[in-house]
């Protein structure tokens, strides 16, 4: 199959025809949707213009992760060039405070004289909080993405576009830094400050949030994030410049947002605050942004060397409990801020659904995993009885509960997944290939460039999968310091390719002369000035066909 024959297959699985192609490997910025279409933006606007010509005592209610951070530091940074000479912000304490807006918030932002709150990426469910607020003199507008009530709030302006009221073209889906990027826009049409097309230099943050909370990455979002990527390559940022330096991040890619930056601003939320990444992303001073960098550094370190230890220990625990269809793991010396990562971890390797709660005193908290046909938001609907509050999807959800009723619980979940007499569920975690080639000399380094066309890669768009049948394993070499990384030599009989795979734990898939069959993702290997293509191993079976 040639080369063009591949890419095609590719843009046909993600529904992109020819036609469509130009505009979606280079999208236009220019087609964004007129702000005004999102439900109640007029309101929060008309509310905003009356705040700012009294220049009154306003509070960005944000979140603790990246998303909520990113939307924080965009609207002061906004609202700021508009000429509002009297905003501050407050980020919930996960430990405290919980997710979205809480009632020891309101208190103290109500000592502070604030007369307007706007929340990002949080508030369409804070009822009683709204009402709280309101009776203490403030307003409210509500800028958020996630699930709403029939009912909503009692805020000035509930911008959500998961409202029914949302007029956008295909019912675009945003971050919560993508709903405040709208809100922007909007103020731009009533306010001086940033000139038309000026905005685009809040991209950097837009993009933040919107790989981080994994957003699909179609129509705004892709061309933000298109956009975005080449503005943090020269982000006038001194925070976000000293948090690339400091990482040794190069090439400023969706994959490095994802999976170097993005944990980095998570961690301080995890284990602290997530003020201390909100003040590393707006301070000004480049030798305090390295310092303050630095920082953050080892406190994601540290999450990571508490993530470890967690998972290690969770592993142990897990294995207690092998006929379980519903992995059930508590310990005390798990730290709320992470349970949601090892939690991802052990599914990962048991292929279950997993619930890690992290125990206190006489309270079990944490969170859920799941994936297929089993929702952990439905399983905790129905262990109702035993818990003290808890919901989420199906794939991910949080649960509170008491210490004495983890076994209760754990005998609930198990049950109704037995209830739903479900089958073949581990198929839902095998991927699925774009394309499958006929053999290794169909890849090359064009092949390699033309798939680096369709970048950024992420939901909605992910990184096209090969697949090539029939390769006989001739070379494996282990790596890394605990030998946990394999670089494995393939070949079709006329020529050889090397994958590789970090972390892998299915070594019996890839022996010395097996035939195997892969699916990996196509990459290059620089070295002296000369390319070759290589694969990042996706999943490997052996063979049925000898």
């Amino acid at each position: 199959m040639s080369t063009k024959g591949i890419i095609k297959k590719i843009l046909d699985k993600r529904g992109i025809s020819s036609e469509e192609y130009d505009n979606f490997i280079f999208p236009d910025y220019d087609n964004q949707q007129d702000p005004f279409l999102l439900p109640d933006m007029n309101l929060a606007v008309d509310r905003l213009i009356q705040a700012y010509k009294k220049q009154e005592k306003i509070t960005i209610y944000g979140d603790y992760d990246v998303d909520g951070v990113s939307a924080t530091a965009l609207l002061l940074d906004a609202f700021n060039r508009f000429g509002y000479n009297n905003v501050d912000y407050f980020l919930p304490d996960r430990f405290i405070d919980g997710y979205g807006m809480s009632k020891r918030a309101i208190e103290e932002i109500s000592k502070r004289g604030t007369s307007l709150i706007i929340t990002v990426d949080c508030g369409s469910l804070n009822h009683s909080e709204i009402l709280l607020a309101k009776s203490k003199g403030i307003d409210v507008i509500v800028t958020d993405h996630h699930n709403i009530a029939d009912i909503q709030p009692e805020a000035v302006a509930v911008v959500n576009p998961r409202r029914s009221e949302n007029k956008y073209a295909n019912g675009e889906k945003f971050a919560g830094v993508g709903v405040a990027f709208k809100l922007v826009q909007a103020l731009s049409t009533k306010l001086e400050g940033i000139p038309n097309g000026q905005e685009k230099w809040l991209l950097d943050l837009v993009t933040l949030g919107t790989i981080c909370d994994v957003m699909e990455l179609k129509g705004e979002n892709r061309q933000n994030v298109f956009w975005g990527l080449k503005v943090l390559e020269k982000t006038r940022r001194a925070g976000l410049k000293a948090l690339l330096v400091s990482n040794n991040i190069k090439n400023v890619s969706e994959t490095a947002i994802g999976f170097i930056v993005g944990p980095r601003i998570n961690a301080g939320g995890r284990l602290y605050s997530a003020s201390i990444a909100l003040d590393l992303v707006n301070e000004k001073n480049p030798f305090l942004a390295l310092e303050k960098a630095n920082n953050l550094n080892k406190v994601n370190t540290e999450r990571k060397t508490k993530q470890d230890k967690s998972f290690q220990v969770a592993d142990a625990i897990a294995q207690k409990y092998p006929t379980d269809n519903v992995i059930v793991i508590a310990d005390e010396s798990f730290h709320e801020g992470i349970v949601g990562i090892v939690a991802s971890k052990i599914l990962e390797k048991y292929k279950k659904p997993v619930f890690i709660l992290a125990t206190h005193k006489d309270i079990a908290k944490g969170s859920a995993r799941s994936f297929g046909d089993f929702s952990v938001g439905e399983a905790i609907k129905m262990a109702n009885s035993h818990i003290i509050k808890g919901g989420g999807h199906d794939a991910a959800a949080g649960v509170t509960l008491k210490k004495e009723k983890i076994n209760d619980f754990r005998i609930a979940v198990n049950s109704y997944y037995k209830s739903l007499n479900l089958q073949n569920q581990e198929e839902y975690l095998i991927p699925k290939e774009d394309v499958i080639l006929n053999d290794l000399s169909e890849l090359n380094v064009d092949l390699y460039n033309e798939i680096n066309k369709l970048r950024p890669f992420g939901k909605g768009n992910e990184e096209p999968i090969l697949r090539i049948n029939n390769l006989l394993v001739i070379d494996k070499q282990y790596m890394g310091k605990n030998k946990n990384h394999i670089k494995v030599t393939l070949s079709d009989g006329r020529k050889e390719f090397k994958v590789l795979k970090f972390n892998y734990g299915n070594e019996d898939d890839l022996a010395i002369n097996d035939k195997v069959d892969i699916l990996f993702n196509l990459g290059i290997n620089e070295w002296q000035g000369h390319q070759t293509v290589e694969g990042m191993l996706v999943y490997a079976k052996k063979s049925t066909v000898l």
